[in-house]
């Protein structure tokens, strides 16, 4: 079988390789974009007979394996896309997923850090750092969870998602000060608030400005899940 592929690789021009191999990564994307599984594994396959040096076809036909719950056999190509393309931190992002899927927590978290050391602006390495803090109550782990946060906010300091998050944060590890900053310049970046939501930011603001840190944690709770439900911050 293989000798036959060769064979038809041989009957082709470089362009009409080139052709097929840019024609198998868009189906292949267009296919994953539309969780059409079963298609995209299809093309991708094609795309790494065709390109077996391309990352691309491997780090792609990972996310299709972690879509359909094969994790093994995710990691097994994610870990090849790697070896082609070390330095892409979204290829070693996906694989640090496919560690903690398949259990391997202390695999998963080596790697997200050394994405970090790679790629220290990927923001989506450090939110997925950040919720590896946020799982714990521990005050080491607390701080590090409101570390990262601040690290994300800097970063995108319009993103309510992450304002919200590093928020919370701050309440939790007692920091009202700071808390009370970040809520009041939320509002500049989500100037309309949903119907309901606006009695809980002015709750949780009075609270802050009384010092009541702690009491300020519940409306700010329930102010977040209101903004959950909103287009803007999805």
């Amino acid at each position: 079988i293989y000798s036959c592929v060769l064979e038809k690789k041989k009957d082709k021009t470089p362009g009409e390789i080139a052709e097929e191999i840019v024609s198998a990564k868009s189906l292949g994307v267009a296919y994953l974009e539309e969780n059409e599984l079963d298609s995209a594994e299809a093309q991708f396959e094609k795309l790494i007979e065709l390109a077996p040096q391309d990352a691309s076809g491997y780090a792609n036909l990972g996310v299709v394996y972690l879509r359909m719950g094969k994790n093994d056999i995710a990691e097994n190509n994610l870990k090849k896309a790697v070896g082609l393309d070390p330095d892409d931190p979204d290829i070693r992002l996906n694989l640090a997923k496919a560690y903690e899927l398949n259990n391997d927590k202390e695999a998963s978290f080596e790697m997200l850090k050394k994405n970090e050391e790679i790629a220290p602006d990927h923001v989506k390495t450090l939110y997925s750092i950040a919720e590896k803090y946020e799982g714990e109550n521990d005050a080491q782990s607390m701080a590090g969870w409101e570390s990262y946060m601040r690290k994300i906010v800097d970063k995108v300091p319009r993103n309510i998602v992450a304002r919200l998050y590093f928020i919370e944060a701050l309440l939790r590890n007692g920091n009202g000060d700071e808390a009370l900053k970040n809520l009041e310049e939320s509002q500049q970046i989500f100037p309309e608030l949903p119907t309901g939501a606006t009695e809980y930011f002015d709750q949780a603001g009075k609270l802050l400005h009384k010092k009541q840190v702690k009491e300020a944690l519940t409306p700010l709770l329930i102010l977040h899940n209101c903004l959950k439900l909103t287009p803007d911050y999805h």
